[in-house]
């Protein structure tokens, strides 16, 4: 039986500090993912990117910490921000606002409310009629655009190795400051609005503070980039748990960073550390180490130049990860895919033998009958040659249906 005490404090302590500062535990969501568009990847995060969550990037360069950053917020752009289930159909129009300015976004249809999977919280300070009105509006189509911002200190955005890893720079809003203050107010004015649902901050590395750039060189100032740093982190927490109680939902964070020599060096253990100081360690729910192997090149002009001055062009790389800290799921897992780097195809993930794989273990792929005369099965279908099932399993369609049934699987301890 509760305690009237404590339900008279509870509503007393939500009335003074904001509806939802105290309650039950039980009432708290489920922790949705963002697929990463790499099933293994996936797999190793506990499901994808924990949404409301902060996640870590962190490696050498050119070791696949953008690029999985910028193909998880493409997936993330075709999906229903109340459900984070994927929309078909979605429709990207230019839009005008009430001052006249222009802007991209997207239209879909989502059954989300009307199936109980999302269920809306009133805003703060949000009128019942108003919130009545919501509500039948989300009886007859509940979907709402899933927002991205990239935040980019480094100014070296790819918009062209953007679009071919998914992501529609239409709708992709692109924040480019000077300093590290000038970042950080921007990025809690951006969280507070609750309108952004995923931040890509690329890179911590590259966030300059003022002082370094207005005081002179031999100016020492060790840490100070980290005191701003970890002074953010508190700051901005701030502003995720305004939003969280408001709105009933958090926005989720991919933080991409490098690792640098430790100072004065150390003789036991590790001797790289993150840049940016120690916040960044309690702030991220997950962190994810990168690094890239068995580089797959072609030789080019050999014909013309001979062996000695044809030149090698890479067309293939594998990319592998290891999650140093999960606080979502178990740690330490680690994995692998390939991606193509060239070409047509390059950005995109290589794991249809994984995925196979996967799907020969759950029965989902087989190979029945003798060697003259053999079936194979794609779920229920049947295709007389092999090259015809892999090609059912390649269509894209297919392959996203059958990531997701096998991620499902796994995660339920089927494999």
């Amino acid at each position: 039986m509760a305690s009237p005490t404590l339900s008279v404090l509870k509503k007393i302590i939500n009335k003074e500090h904001g509806s939802g500062t105290i309650g039950n535990a039980g009432l708290i969501k489920n922790i949705a993912r963002l697929s990463t568009g790499s099933l293994a990847f996936d797999r190793a995060l506990g499901g994808g990117v924990p949404v409301g969550r902060a996640t870590i990037f962190v490696g050498d360069e050119s070791s696949g910490k953008t690029t999985n950053a910028l193909r998880t917020a493409g997936l993330a752009q075709n999906i229903c921000s109340n459900c984070y289930r994927l929309v078909k159909d979605l429709v990207v129009s230019e839009f005008v606002d009430s001052e006249g300015e222009s802007y991209w976004g997207a239209e879909g249809k989502c059954d989300c409310f009307n199936r109980g999977i999302f269920k809306p919280k009133q805003y703060e300070n949000e009128k019942d009629s108003d919130f009545k009105n919501r509500i039948e509006r989300y009886k007859d189509n509940s979907y709402s655009e899933f927002r991205v911002v990239l935040f980019d200190p480094e100014g070296t955005f790819d918009k062209d190795w953007a679009i071919k890893l998914g992501v529609d720079i239409k709708r992709l809003l692109y924040v480019q400051a000077e300093t590290t203050e000038e970042l950080c107010d921007i990025y809690e004015a951006l969280i507070r609005t609750g309108e952004i649902d995923l931040f890509i901050l690329d890179s911590i590395a590259a966030m300059t503070p003022s002082a370094e750039i207005e005081n002179s060189l031999v100016e020492w100032q060790q840490g100070l980039q980290a005191r701003l740093i970890n002074k953010f982190i508190r700051k901005i927490l701030s502003g995720i748990t305004s939003i969280l109680k408001s709105n009933g939902k958090a926005p989720t964070h991919i933080w991409i960073n490098q690792y640098r020599e430790k100072i004065g060096g150390s003789s036991f253990g590790d001797n790289r550390v993150m840049t940016a100081g120690k916040g960044q360690l309690f702030f991220a729910s997950a962190i994810v180490k990168f690094w890239t192997s068995k580089w797959t090149k072609e030789d080019q002009d050999k014909d013309i130049f001979g062996k000695d001055l044809a030149s090698e062009i890479g067309t293939h790389v594998k990319v592998n990860f290891k999650t140093e800290k999960n606080k979502t799921a178990p740690p330490k897992q680690s994995g692998s895919y390939y991606m193509w780097v060239a070409d047509n195809k390059a950005g995109q993930v290589d794991e249809i033998k994984y995925v196979i794989g996967m799907a020969s273990k759950l029965g989902m792929y087989r190979e029945e009958g003798d060697g003259t005369n053999k079936i194979w099965y794609v779920g229920n279908e049947k295709y007389t040659r092999k090259k015809d099932a892999i090609a059912r399993i390649e269509e894209p369609a297919t392959f996203t249906k059958l990531r997701k049934m096998l991620l499902d699987k796994i995660l339920n301890g089927t494999v």
